[in-house]
């Protein structure tokens, strides 16, 4: 688990930046972390 990667990860989603999608992934994100108010996970998000 790396908190900065999975910030990293949500806001690449977000923007639909696909390299750096990857890149926060590689780094250790994990696409299974839940993210804002209603805690769904980033791959809900995606």
């Amino acid at each position: 688990m790396n908190p900065d990667a999975e910030q990293r990860l949500v806001e690449a989603v977000r923007g639909g930046d696909e390299a750096a999608v990857g890149q926060a992934l590689a780094d250790g994100a994990d696409p299974n972390a839940t993210v804002g108010w209603i805690r769904w996970s980033v791959l809900a998000e995606a």
